[in-house]
């Protein structure tokens, strides 16, 4: 009996001890596990934040670039209150291709951004047909973006023969 007591005393405490061995070892990888996916994220957060640095140095080196480009932008249309100078430009265009020339500006109109706006106009102009067409070429790259309504080019009778000329357009500006 004494052998029997003995042995299941030393078996029970070799048994205790591994079940505590092995719940300790549970808990350990347990842990170990959550620290795991805790460095993971972390990681992930790092990887996350470099990449979002590098963008935002790449942002930063191009609006530098862009700056160059967007005061050309702010300069290539006309402002509403340069639209004043239209009609005189129009004018001394209209001389050196000895044309002669009657302009008005209509009303302002704004786009539905409410960015640009758009200045109806109308002009008559007589000359050589040659004259009048170098006209136009001439005012399609003046500093007025403009847009052709509507041309009407008709032969003039009489001792002075010529054309006459009536156009509808519009004036972009900001």
């Amino acid at each position: 009996m004494e052998f029997r007591r003995r042995f299941l005393i030393e078996f029970g405490i070799y048994a205790l001890v591994v079940v505590v061995l092995s719940l300790g070892l549970f808990f350990l990888a347990r842990h170990i596990t959550e620290q795991m996916e805790g460095i993971i994220q972390t990681r992930g957060q790092i990887h996350f934040w470099s990449e979002s640095t590098q963008i935002l140095a790449n942002l930063k080196q191009d609006a530098s670039q862009a700056a160059l480009y967007k005061t050309a932008l702010a300069t290539a249309l006309p402002k509403k209150d340069q639209l004043i100078n239209f009609v005189p430009d129009i004018r001394i265009l209209a001389t050196a291709n000895k044309v002669t020339v009657t302009t008005s500006l209509g009303a302002q109109a704004p786009a539905p951004d409410n960015k640009l706006t758009t200045t109806s106009f109308s002009l008559s102009a007589a000359g050589q047909f040659d004259d009048i067409l170098l006209f136009l070429a001439g005012l399609k790259k003046t500093k007025y973006p403009v847009k052709f309504n509507s041309i009407d080019i008709i032969r003039k009778d009489g001792q002075k023969a010529g054309f006459v000329m009536t156009m509808r357009g519009a004036i972009y500006s900001l």
